[in-house]
């Protein structure tokens, strides 16, 4: 009774190695087909910000000017749920 179920998880396991090749392929071309539509279907998104900021302190002789600009830019994927 304990070498039929050895021989049986035996058999399982070597019906599953051996029809992993042929499952595989499909496998690969769906996650290569999910993630070139993710990134199709995403959008750029950027974002400017500009900024002017005056320093005038008593215990200083001068005052200090500073202009910044902040800049984001990015990128937001579509959905990853199939």
């Amino acid at each position: 009774m304990h070498r039929n179920k050895f021989f049986r998880k035996r058999l399982i396991s070597l019906l599953a190695v051996a029809t992993l090749p042929m499952v595989m392929p499909f496998t690969v071309v769906h996650a290569e087909s999910a993630l070139t539509k993710t990134l199709t279907e995403g959008s750029a998104t950027a974002s400017l910000r500009y900024r002017y900021e005056v320093v005038d302190q008593t215990n200083f002789t001068e005052d200090a000017e500073a202009s910044t600009v902040r800049t984001r830019a990015g990128y937001k994927t579509g959905s990853l749920l199939v």
